[in-house]
């Protein structure tokens, strides 16, 4: 029987993998070089984000229903493979122009970060059933770091070696990170509990296991789907052009710039700090939170100045960020373990759409109704983060005895 004290080794190995997957959120560090360096537009350059992240979102459902079937070892392997590739491939496509580097940094990578996060995340929380919260919330959080762990050292690779060159330098340096954690992640033997384990929670793992054709037929599915798709509106309408707005309230530009840092701290933070408020108030009292901190932020963004409005940028990501923690648990605690992959893969099509939309959406009823001033952004974000609470405050949890 497997040790218990080997899973925290299990933890640490998706934990490595997690933090070069999360080069999602650092698209800004590349964009400006690709701008500088071969004239692109801003517009053109910020799509590259939204790409890979919907594709990212599509990815984790496909990797995840995949994995629920065959186990995570083989998806995780190929979707390290794909990221890889679409990082390294990145660096002949983008001096040709932004669709070829979407279809290799976007489409490619995008599949492969999908891919290897569903199997990862899914197969650390069946090591921890007793811990659910923290590994995941540990699993995701470090997904969050790579913006302020590796900001600094990419800008510095390609500042020195060029974007040709740097895209081929850490393409290589994440596959090899990544394939050293590779060699740990593998689900439980069947049956498999940790040392000591008391049922004090739910029991996940006897429950039953809903598989994605029941979860979909299910409100509480619904909710979950949509309320982490509005939540992360404001956020994901900004973000591409935040150090613009950040200069716009009154930053000097070398804080305009941390900026970007700072919303990476801001997401890892939501994803370490609101699990543990789970525990005191339960996951549906979570996600209202999330969504009354997105809401107050998102109307307070739009007179805040100076470093206020950094502080509202910090909490802004914190709430945007943490339903990648908070969902995936609540997920398996209404719908079982076991087909977990799937559901929250598409629970984060959500973000995918997010992504896609928000800002595009927002920059057309700016220009419309607004004569391009940024209140639309966030008002905009405000009234998706209502219609959420209201969601969220009508949403009750799947009981077992109306699944059967």
């Amino acid at each position: 029987m497997e040790s218990s004290s080997r899973r925290y080794v299990r933890l640490v190995a998706a934990a490595l993998i997690m933090i070069c997957m999360g080069i999602i959120y650092m698209w800004s560090v590349f964009s400006g070089y690709i701008i500088a360096g071969y004239g692109w537009s801003p517009a053109d350059s910020g799509l590259t984000a939204s790409v890979m992240i919907a594709c990212f979102s599509i990815g984790s459902l496909i990797g995840g229903r995949i994995q629920d079937r065959i186990g995570p070892r083989w998806v995780t392997l190929l979707g390290i493979v794909m990221f890889a590739a679409g990082v390294f491939l990145s660096s002949y496509t983008a001096p040709i122009g932004p669709v070829p580097l979407y279809l290799t940094f976007g489409v490619i990578g995008g599949f492969g970060v999908g891919f290897a996060y569903s199997s990862v995340l899914a197969s650390t929380n069946k090591w921890f059933p007793d811990k659910l919260n923290m590994a995941s919330s540990v699993t995701v959080t470090c997904f969050g770091l790579a913006t302020v762990v590796f900001s600094p050292i990419v800008s510095k690779v390609i500042g020195s070696l060029g974007v040709v060159s740097g895209f081929r330098v850490v393409a290589v340096i994440f596959f090899v990170i990544c394939l050293i954690g590779w060699t740990q992640i593998k689900n439980p033997p069947e049956g498999w509990t940790p040392d000591g384990y008391e049922k004090k929670q739910v029991d996940f793992t006897k429950q039953r296991q809903m598989a994605l054709s029941e979860t979909i037929k299910t409100p509480q599915m619904w909710i979950m789907f949509l309320s982490i798709w509005f939540i992360t509106v404001t956020f994901f309408g900004i973000n591409p052009i935040l150090k613009q707005l950040a200069a716009g309230h009154g930053l000097d530009p070398a804080l305009s710039t941390g900026v970007v840092m700072v919303t990476g701290l801001g997401m890892a933070f939501g994803r370490l700090f609101f699990p543990v408020i789970v525990g005191k108030i339960g996951r549906r009292n979570t996600a209202v939170l999330l969504g009354v901190i997105v809401l107050v932020c998102s109307i307070a963004m739009i007179f805040a100045q100076g470093l206020f409005f950094l502080v509202l940028a910090f909490l802004m990501a914190a709430g945007a960020g943490a339903p990648g923690a908070v969902w995936p648990t609540w997920s398996a605690e209404n719908f079982g373990l076991k087909n977990n992959g799937a559901n929250f893969g598409f629970i984060l099509l959500g973000i995918g759409i997010s992504s896609l939309v928000s800002m595009r959406f927002a920059t057309m009823v700016s220009k419309s109704f607004f004569g391009g001033a940024d209140i639309a952004y966030f008002l905009m974000g405000a009234i998706m983060a209502l219609i959420a609470i209201i969601l969220l405050v009508l949403f009750k949890p799947v009981k077992q005895d109306d699944m059967d």
